[in-house]
């Protein structure tokens, strides 16, 4: 497996830390995140806690992992976030995608299901399901809650 991302410039001089020692040094690794996505098919928050850092298979996928600034892409930025990537399997295929702008972003904005999602992944662990599923619902429809007071109340 070879994961190749072909970036702007910042990208492989700021952000392309391959030894990331604490949580804070891994949210700013572009390395470690595509690592952690590739080994763990996982982004969100149970990437970024130091058993996962430090796991022998996100390690390894790590190694796997170049960061490419490309003279074209950096054109592109700061207006665009360019970002190619290139995987190459074990058998040899090979696997290619493109993004310009980060997902959640004004260019790329989450769909409700997204949000949905994100804030459930967000809010479980500080609250039960029962209580997320309502706040979820009732925020789908904030524009018919008569009294905000009602809605501010599930978060209390």
């Amino acid at each position: 497996v070879k994961i190749v991302n072909r970036t702007y410039n910042t990208v492989k001089s700021h952000f392309s830390n391959y030894e990331p020692i604490n949580v804070m040094a891994a949210r700013l690794s572009v390395p470690y995140c595509i690592a952690v996505c590739a080994a763990k098919r996982n982004g969100g928050l149970d990437a970024f806690h130091m058993e996962t850092i430090n796991d022998p298979v996100v390690q390894d996928m790590l190694k796997k992992v170049e960061i490419v600034a490309d003279p074209e892409l950096h054109k592109l930025y700061p207006e665009k976030f360019p970002s190619h990537i290139e995987i190459t399997t074990k058998d040899g295929k090979l696997y290619t995608g493109e993004m310009y702008y980060a997902k959640g972003s004004r260019n790329n904005p989450f769909t409700n299901e997204e949000i949905n999602q994100k804030f459930t992944d967000l809010a479980l662990p500080m609250m039960d399901k029962g209580r997320v599923a309502q706040i979820v619902q009732m925020a789908e429809h904030l524009e018919d809650v008569k009294d905000i007071k009602e809605f501010s109340r599930l978060f209390a």
